[in-house]
């Protein structure tokens, strides 16, 4: 992955967890990037695309095959996915 998506897709997860999808704007995008518009499209496609690569990403892990997190058998769903998102933070 180039140095542009990266740092595109590392301030969009900032922003996505700090604001819902509707309340991130194309302009809070471009300043926490340092990335114009069109910059950020090019590298990602529009703002759904955008937000499916950060989940895809940092959430689900799909880029990263050794983002492996650690979780008993004994762990309900929930208790995984709170424990999940402490971790993120």
């Amino acid at each position: 992955m180039n140095v542009t998506k990266e740092t595109i897709l590392k301030n969009a997860y900032r922003l996505f967890c700090e604001l819902n999808y509707e309340k991130v704007t194309v302009p809070e995008l471009e300043q926490a990037t340092g990335i114009s518009r069109g910059g950020i499209f090019h590298h990602t496609g529009n703002k759904q695309k955008l937000f499916i690569q950060v989940v895809d990403k940092y959430i689900l892990g799909f880029n990263d095959p050794d983002n492996l997190f650690p979780f008993s058998s004994e762990t309900t769903l929930i208790e995984f996915i709170h424990q999940y998102i402490t971790y993120l933070k």
